[in-house]
C-alpha cells in the first residue's frame, strides 16, 4: 500500500511539480495551499507524511506546525519543512517546533524524495501503532509508559496465579501443561478439572 504525502504550499507551481514527481515514486499525493486546508486535510487523511512550506498567507507555517502538534491525532505525523529562507536561526526555529527535517527552497526533486524516505524510515515503527497511540492520549508520555508497564507486569503475574501450580496425578497417565504469551500478558488460561465420573 502506497504510502501518503500531503504537500502543503501557496504556490500552485510548486505544488503540481512535487504532487507530479512524488506520484512518479510510488506515494500516494494530497495537497493544500494554505495552512487552515492543510490542518483539515491532515486530520481527514492521516497522512504519513506532511511537506509544509514555511512561508504561507492566512496562517504560517509555524503555526500550522504548533497546531499539528497541539492534536493529538496529528502530533506523530512527521513534517519536513519547505522554504526559500536558509538562515540558520529559521532553521533552529522550524526543527524546535518539531519539524523532522528542513528543505530549502529550491530544491532537487531527487534529493526530495530521499529526504522523504529517510524521515519515513525512522518514522515507520511509530506510524505503525498509532491507532494505540492515539488512544493512549495523555498516556503516551515516559512517565505514562512507564505506569502501563507496571500495570502489565501486575497483569502478567496476576494470570501466572490463575494457573493450576501442578498437574494431577493420575495412574498410567502423564499430564502437563504450558502457557508462554507472546507479550508481557494474554488473554488465554488453562485448568484440569475433574468431570463428574456419574455424567
Amino acid at each position: 500500500m502506497a504510502e501518503t504525502i500531503l504537500a502543503v504550499d501557496d504556490d500552485i507551481d510548486i505544488l503540481e511539480l512535487v504532487e507530479m514527481s512524488l506520484t512518479a515514486d510510488g506515494f500516494d499525493v494530497i495537497t493544500a495551499n494554505n495552512g487552515i486546508s492543510a490542518l483539515e486535510q491532515a486530520k481527514a487523511h492521516s497522512p504519513d507524511l506532511i511537506l509544509l512550506d514555511l512561508m504561507m498567507p492566512v496562517m504560517p507555517g509555524l503555526e500550522v506546525m504548533e497546531k499539528l502538534k497541539a492534536d493529538a491525532q496529528t502530533r506523530t505525523i512527521p513534517v519536513i519543512m519547505l522554504t526559500a529562507r536558509a538562515q540558520t536561526h529559521e532553521k533552529v526555529q522550524g526543527l524546535s517546533t518539531g519539524a523532522d527535517d528542513y528543505i530549502t527552497k529550491p530544491f532537487d526533486l531527487d534529493e526530495l524524495t530521499a529526504r522523504i524516505e529517510a524521515v519515513l524510515g525512522r518514522t515507520r515503527p511509530t506510524r505503525y501503532i498509532n491507532p494505540l497511540i492515539g488512544a493512549m492520549g495523555d498516556w503516551f508520555s515516559e512517565a505514562g509508559v512507564e505506569q502501563l508497564a507496571s500495570h502489565l507486569q501486575t497483569a502478567a503475574m496476576i494470570q501466572q496465579n490463575l494457573l493450576p501450580q501442578g498437574s494431577p496425578d493420575l495412574p498410567g497417565c502423564d499430564v502437563a501443561g504450558l502457557l508462554r504469551s507472546s507479550m508481557a500478558v494474554s488473554g488465554d488460561f488453562y485448568d484440569f478439572i475433574p468431570l463428574d465420573p456419574y455424567l
